[in-house]
């Protein structure tokens, strides 16, 4: 019940108070769009906290724990643990949560059209497949190397 009235609390102050500049945001650059994204972002981590609590004092209780309120050190230490462990894949969930792939797609597509030579459009028109090729390698190395694997036939 409180996972509704927060989204319902949010949707009604965007569109008695901002509903201008929700609308101005479609044609502004991928930068200027920041704000909005990390905006909601923090309302949708917010409203799962509140739609998986059973009360408010248990949601009270989980957003301190987030902002660090009420830890112990153990947890501290294990989450700086974790942290360096995983830091290749909160890097990349950083840099590919953008659109990073499609704007080098565009460079390397308007780099071939302003080239004049061949040598410069046949290197652009392999630049992105290779690109892919090696993120596809990277991915699988990760997966291969973890103690966990998804996949069934990888057990055996």
């Amino acid at each position: 019940m409180l996972w509704g009235i927060w989204f319902f609390i949010l949707l009604t102050v965007e569109k008695l108070l901002f509903s201008k500049q929700i609308r101005a945001a479609d044609n502004c650059p991928f930068y200027r769009k920041i704000f909005g994204w990390t905006y909601a972002m923090l309302a949708v981590l917010f409203g799962w906290v509140l739609f998986r609590a059973p009360n408010l004092s248990e949601a009270a209780h989980y957003f301190g724990v987030m902002f660090g309120i009420g830890m112990s050190a153990e947890a501290d230490n294990t989450a700086l643990l974790f942290l360096g462990q995983k830091t290749v894949y909160f890097v990349s969930a950083i840099l590919f949560s953008a659109p990073l792939l499609p704007r080098i797609r565009e460079t390397l597509d308007a780099m071939r059209k302003k080239s004049g030579t061949a040598v410069i459009a046949i290197v652009c028109d392999a630049a992105y497949p290779v690109l892919m090729l090696g993120l596809l390698l990277v991915c699988t190395a990760y997966l291969l190397k973890s103690n966990y694997n998804p996949f069934i036939y990888f057990n055996f």
